[in-house]
């Protein structure tokens, strides 16, 4: 590959990576005026709007049968509908800059889900590296400014982090569960019509469970940018250039630059929100951050899996 080509390809990477940091921020913004579970709906309403297109045109020639159906259906479920409940109260609940950081941890968990359900083996450099994130995790949520205004301060919860942990795991088993049909469909294919269920699924939490959708009208131009932000840019832009890099470069190379998510996060979350960052949520971060890298370093069948879901 020539130098300049692959420089400019870095510097992709490194922006979406930028885009998806953003990502929480955008989201505690828009809570102020949306439900968290309205907010996810809002969001994925409008990328499957914007994804269908390509759906039709692009795609169109892809056939997809039942099973092809009900494992994208799951998938929505999974990964859209339950892990985005999570993230969403997770992060209304928590500081930006822990759920970025807690985020990253989605490949450490995806790699223990492969070994419980695909046999796939762990070695000792892997137990490592699962040691490091799970010991940086705990460092992250357990400092003594958390644990203090667990009681109800918000903005501070190990709830909070507990439920953004809970949407990792679940972005986790989304990927696990999307490695037969990636096989069969397109990578943008699968994750459109899992983003289009997931939305299907969502409507009746935010409708009738939380009762939010009347903030649709309501709703600042503030909190519509950060939707416009979190829809178009972040989940429709940033995935379809995220998968068309896909078919020019190595998953392992484009997944290496996904630890960039937490330090914009930890950035945005101090500079934006004026969110406290403590010497936890750096050693914490470390901590993460090395432990993913160890681990992805030396399990690269799994890590051509992890860069399904790459936010």
């Amino acid at each position: 590959m020539p130098s300049g080509l692959k420089l400019f390809y870095i510097a992709v990477l490194i922006f979406l990576n930028i885009i998806w940091g953003g990502t929480y921020v955008a989201s505690k913004i828009a809570m102020a005026e949306f439900m968290p579970i309205t907010l996810a709906f809002v969001r994925f309403a409008a990328a499957s709007l914007i994804m269908l297109p390509f759906l039709v045109t692009k795609y169109r020639h892809i056939r997809m049968d039942k099973k092809d159906f009900l494992t994208c259906s799951t998938l929505g479920a999974i990964g859209f509908t339950l892990a985005y409940i999570f993230q969403n109260i997770g992060v209304k609940l928590t500081k930006t800059m822990n759920a970025a950081i807690e985020i990253s941890s989605e490949p450490v968990m995806m790699i223990i889900l492969a070994a419980l359900f695909l046999k796939e083996k762990i070695t000792g450099k892997i137990i490592g590296g699962i040691a490091l994130s799970t010991i940086g995790v705990l460092i992250l949520i357990l400092p003594p400014e958390t644990a203090s205004a667990a009681a109800g301060t918000e903005g501070f919860s190990v709830l909070g982090d507990v439920l953004v942990l809970l949407s990792a795991l679940c972005c986790a088993l989304y990927t696990i569960i999307g490695n037969e049909a990636i096989k069969r469909l397109p990578s943008f294919v699968v994750t459109s019509y899992a983003v289009i269920t997931g939305t299907i699924f969502l409507f009746p939490f935010a409708a009738f469970y939380e009762k939010g959708l009347p903030a649709i009208a309501t709703a600042s131009m503030k909190s519509w940018l950060c939707v416009f932000y979190l829809a178009a840019v972040a989940t429709s832009f940033a995935y379809f250039i995220w998968y068309l890099l896909l078919e020019r470069l190595d998953a392992s190379f484009m997944g290496n630059f996904l630890n960039l998510q937490p330090l914009v996060g930890i950035f945005l979350g101090v500079a934006l929100l004026n969110e406290p960052a403590g010497s936890g949520t750096f050693i914490g971060a470390a901590f993460i951050i090395g432990g993913v890298y160890i681990t992805s370093l030396n399990s690269n069948k799994i890590e051509e899996k992890a860069v399904i879901d790459p936010a």
